[in-house]
């Protein structure tokens, strides 16, 4: 035994040695850890350090035990919560928003039981402003209304704002004459637009920003984005909103219309068990963010949302730093906003190597001592100083001997030349470039691939656009090179030389006769004449990644375009069209799926263009084919699901050209007639007139012109490279039978306002593989999560009867190949299956359920 302990006992040890080592290499990884993760408990210390970029406080909406909704506020440094509004009874407070020189709160105060949420349209509120110090508050308009959600004013000075009158006008009030403008002709039927600041561009609920024509008081409408609580910064340059259900917040350069984020969705810089982020504000100085976050819940009304500022780069709206949790009530605070003061020697936001002064008012009162971050040290009243690396610095001045002290800040980013970030044709020889800042084109020189020296061009929209015109010769360059640009920053940052691949030629290939042009969203919305070509999502319909119209049931109306057109081949008597589609669904034989219609109901329709089965047919109203257009129909193609199909007709006296993937296509054309029978429309995509008989696919690229395109121009459009290189290879997808195993609750609608759409995640275990599902790598007893439809446009869906052990057959496909879902209400309540692979029912939900046994 004495040997065997001998050997045994140093083994022990050396074992227990690296074990206890083991141990604390975990706990200090831990700990590490844990230093970096954002904490959860409120901090003092946090709140302090961000006040220190100026003193204010913010306002926000509270639900408290009793059930009413009030409007709280706390300092930037911390303490006390307290309420701004006394109660009033039977009453309700939303809608806080601070004025500029945070003096004021203007608020809307509505009947108990009430909300500027879309479940309670037509109802309406008192708007009030209150001076804060004072509390004496005055009644701006009795009757005034929300845009869709907790925004209803925006503050265009400080005494000027912008509201929505209970009749939907948009309009102005004066608090120093009292007086009411209105700022827009046409009403909204439903909620209303609020203006910029600077009174160019509007917004809804629903995120648009369009353009106002202030002359004619009219908007010029921009194709809308997904999300909602959109907003403007307080110097109009960018507008800011939700992109989707719990993130992320994304941001556009309202002159350039390029999109990118603040905050991304499940944001690292959160902690990761409270960051379902809602409700952002940036603050009057655009040095702050505040917003709520949830834990990983949507419910605006009851679900435990707590508040959270960030500093934030007011030129280019990037946080600084981590966000700091300001309160930990339990319940929901929302709808933030908030205020700062300036720093007495300011707060500047540099780019590289920057020289600055700075200057003390009070020169007549002795001398003062100064200190810089990094132990810079200066005296007297006014001082100069060259910041040379990226990071923040304070600067603090101090009177001397003893006297009082100001600070400053400074940040300084690190120094990069402007980038590029996006480039597209205008028109036939015109070429525009989008920079991400202001550019000095001083020194630039733009030219063709092959060297050739261009000099017409110009910048615009605040130097961040370039706009290039192509000589005659050149109007099919493929590539642009520019060089020689710099930024503004006190060393400018010089771009190196860039080539810039533009389309071959200009998309559409001409204009003449040209009524309608559709190409993704961030494309025209309207012709060079001004005619507009905006389209709105309705219902079940989304934006894709590449800014195609994405329809699961619901459709996209053209507002203003069904009567122009209608008009437009009435007095020519002829029509081409062209289009993109994907086809998604399973469309049976006897379905008619509206893809394109202008029509105002089945029995009037001047064109429609349906999905039967695999085939498409036209439709088209002439005094002897009848008012609805269908007494002949004409079989234009077959289609195949999931590929992408590109469809060119042209039509003019009897005659019908029909072209299909660059093809031409043999039609037994029927349709005789002119269009004196064409009646003024409305313009659908993806429906019938009224929203009905959906077509699942995919829309990318519409035109319409009021002349029948020859045979040559109907080829050339047919095989033009922009259409050729936008085909894609279909989506993979699986087919199989599965159990459901474990269902998520169905959510009710109150729970995710303002969206009408909503899907639940439910665990299946796989019974048997019916076609492709072992492509993404699916097998027999595999346990899936499975993303499905349970509110489609507010009405429940057949998928919400389904119970336990019920087995469906599925059609899987995987989440990235759907990123316009992301911006929806997902219903997660499993208990099990979180090691699961995740897919998406791409199952007709708003059809009956096909389903064997239970």
């Amino acid at each position: 035994m004495s040997r065997i302990w001998k050997i045994y006992v140093p083994v022990f040890v050396v074992i227990t040695a690296a074990a206890i080592a083991v141990v604390d290499w975990r706990r200090n990884r831990e700990k590490d850890d844990r230093a970096e993760e954002v904490p959860l408990d409120l901090d003092p210390k946090n709140m302090r350090g961000l006040s220190r970029v100026g003193s204010g406080f913010l306002v926000w909406e509270r639900r408290t035990k009793s059930g009413a909704w009030e409007i709280w506020s706390k300092r930037l440094n911390g303490g006390k919560e307290y309420r701004v509004v006394p109660t009033e009874s039977g009453r309700d407070h939303f809608c806080p928003k601070i004025s500029p020189d945070g003096k004021r709160l203007a608020y809307v105060s509505y009947p108990r039981g009430s909300t500027g949420y879309p479940g309670h349209v037509g109802r309406h509120g008192v708007l009030w402003v209150m001076d804060l110090k004072t509390r004496k508050r005055r009644a701006v308009a009795p009757e005034a209304r929300s845009y869709a959600e907790h925004r209803a004013v925006v503050w265009r000075s400080e005494d000027r704002l912008c509201f929505i009158d209970n009749k939907g006008f948009t309009q102005e009030f004066s608090l120093s004459t009292g007086q009411t403008t209105r700022l827009l002709k046409q009403p909204s039927e439903v909620f209303g637009y609020l203006m910029s600041p600077d009174g160019k561009h509007a917004t809804s609920g629903t995120p648009e920003f369009a353009r106002v024509d202030t002359e004619g008081q009219t908007l010029w409408h921009e194709q809308r984005q997904s999300g909602c609580q959109p907003y403007f910064t307080a110097d109009s340059k960018w507008g800011f909103w939700m992109g989707g259900a719990g993130g992320p917040v994304n941001k556009m350069r309202l002159a350039t219309r390029e999109i990118s984020q603040i905050l991304q969705k499940d944001d690292e810089r959160m902690h990761g068990k409270r960051n379902y982020i809602y409700f952002p504000m940036v603050s009057p100085c655009q040095r702050l963010i505040a917003f709520g976050a949830s834990p990983d819940s949507h419910d605006h009304f009851e679900a435990d949302y707590d508040l959270y500022l960030a500093h934030l780069n007011p030129v280019t709206l990037e946080i600084i730093g981590k966000p700091v949790r300001y309160t930990s009530f339990k319940g929901t605070d929302r709808y933030p906003d908030v205020y700062r003061t300036e720093l007495p020697l300011g707060t500047r936001y540099v780019e590289g190597e920057t020289t600055l002064d700075f200057a003390v008012n009070e020169a007549g009162k002795g001398n003062w001592g100064w200190h810089m971050t990094g132990k810079v040290n200066y005296e007297g009243n006014k001082v100069q100083h060259t910041f040379k690396k990226p990071g923040e610095y304070w600067i603090e001045a101090r009177q001397l001997p003893d006297g009082g002290k100001l600070r400053g800040y400074v940040h300084v980013s690190p120094p990069a030349p402007p980038k590029v970030e996006g480039a597209r044709r205008e028109g036939k020889d015109g070429i525009v470039v989008d920079f991400d800042e202001p550019v000095d084109s001083r020194e630039a020189v733009v030219k063709l691939a092959d060297g050739t020296v261009l000099t017409n061009w110009k910048l615009s929209e605040g130097d961040l656009s370039l706009t290039v015109k192509l000589p005659e010769q050149s109007k099919d360059a493929e590539a642009l090179v520019i060089e020689g640009f710099k930024d503004r920053a006190q060393q400018p940052n010089r771009m190196s030389a860039t080539s810039l691949r533009v389309p071959k030629a200009a998309w559409p290939a001409t204009d003449e006769g040209l009524v309608f042009v559709w190409e993704q969203v961030r494309g025209l919305t309207k012709l060079p004449n001004g005619n507009p070509c905006t389209v709105v999502p309705q219902g079940v319909a989304f934006w894709d990644q590449r800014g195609a119209m994405k329809l699961r049931g619901g459709w996209f109306d053209a507002p203003e375009a069904g009567e122009l057109v209608s008009s437009e081949c009435r007095k020519t008597h002829e029509v081409s069209l062209e289009m993109v589609i994907t086809p998604q669904g399973n469309v049976k034989e006897k379905e008619d799926r509206r893809i394109l219609t202008l029509a105002n109901n089945d029995q009037e329709r001047n064109l429609t263009i349906i999905q039967r089965g695999p085939r498409l047919f036209l439709w088209m109203r002439t005094p002897a084919n009848g008012p609805a257009g269908d007494v002949e129909e004409t079989s234009l193609a077959v289609v195949q699901k999931g590929y992408p199909h590109h469809l060119v007709l042209a039509y003019g006296k009897d005659k019908l050209t029909v072209y299909v993937d660059g093809q031409a296509a043999w039609t037994r054309n029927r349709i005789t007639g002119d269009f004196s029978n064409w009646e003024s429309m409305k313009m659908r995509l993806g429906a019938s007139s009224e929203g009905k008989q959906p077509w699942r696919g995919e829309i990318e690229r519409v035109l319409i012109y009021n002349r029948k395109l020859s045979d040559e121009e109907v080829a050339q459009h047919a095989n033009s490279s922009i259409v050729m290189s936008g085909q894609r290879l279909p989506v993979k997808e699986g087919v199989v039978w599965a159990k459901l195993v474990e269902m998520s609750p169905t959510p009710t609608l109150q729970e995710f306002q303002p969206y009408t759409e909503a899907l639940v995640n439910h665990l299946y275990e796989v019974t048997e593989l019916v076609e492709g599902a072992g492509d993404l790598g699916v097998k027999p007893g595999d346990q899936i999560v499975v993303s499905q439809w349970s509110w489609m446009g507010a009405q429940a869906l057949p998928a919400q009867k389904l119970q336990l052990g019920q087995t469906l057959k599925l059609r899987l496909q995987r989440p990235e190949d759907h990123p316009e879902l992301g911006s929806l209400f997902v219903k997660e309540g499993l208990s099990s299956g979180f090691d699961a692979p995740t897919f998406h029912d791409a199952g007709e939900w708003d059809a009956a359920l096909e389903g064997k046994g239970s």
